[in-house]
This record gives structure tokens, sequence and C-alpha cells, in this order.
């Protein structure tokens, strides 16, 4: 089935405005730098802690070493995996440096 240039156009108006909406949403991360927020730390451990699980062949890591004073914890049980499995997987791709600005941009399509 072969699509006209009009059902085309409509097909893709949808996703194509989500990504130019995510694109402008992250414009001031792109000048200005990654946002620092409160629990950004919190996440950027949880993302190390998972890369490393991954280097020593855990795919579905379930203890953090790291927190509590080395003590560790259940982190990932808790927490839903899309962010710190995408983060660590687009750390294999990209810098670090803009790995944050990369998975607010991943993520917020999902969110429509």
């Amino acid at each position: 089935m072969k699509l006209s240039g009009n059902a085309r156009w409509r097909l893709l108006a949808g996703p194509a405005i989500v990504l130019l909406a995510a694109a402008i949403a992250i414009a001031p991360q792109l000048i200005r730098g990654n946002s620092c927020g409160h629990d950004f730390d919190f996440h950027f451990v949880s993302w190390l802690d998972c890369l490393n699980a991954w280097k020593h062949g855990i795919p579905y890591p379930h203890w953090t070493p790291s927190a509590n004073f080395g003590a560790g914890e259940p982190r990932f049980v808790f927490y839903s995996p899309l962010t710190w499995m995408l983060a660590p997987a687009l750390a294999f791709v990209l810098p670090w440096h803009f790995v944050p600005i990369a998975l607010t941009f991943c993520c917020l399509p999902e969110r429509v």
C-alpha cells in the first residue's frame, strides 16, 4: 500500500512536532550546559553503578554497592529501569557530558 504525499505528511507530522518540541525543550541545556538538580548526583551514581555492573556481565543489576557509605542498597529494584538503563546505554555512544541532555530528549516524547 503506497501512501500519497498528503497522507504521508499527515502520518509524519505528529511525531515530527513532538520531536521538534523535545528539541526546543533541551535547547537551554545545549546552550548553558547540564542542569544539576537536587538529585542529579544520586542518578549519576546509579548510572555509573549500572554501567559497572554491565561491564562485569550483570545485565539487570539489583544492588548498587556505592550507596550508604559503601554498604549498598537495592536501588535498582525500586526505581523504574527506563532512566537507570537508558543513560548508561547512551554513555556507550556519547560522552558523559551529553548523556543527561540525550536522556532528556529521549524521555520527553515518551511523556506525550
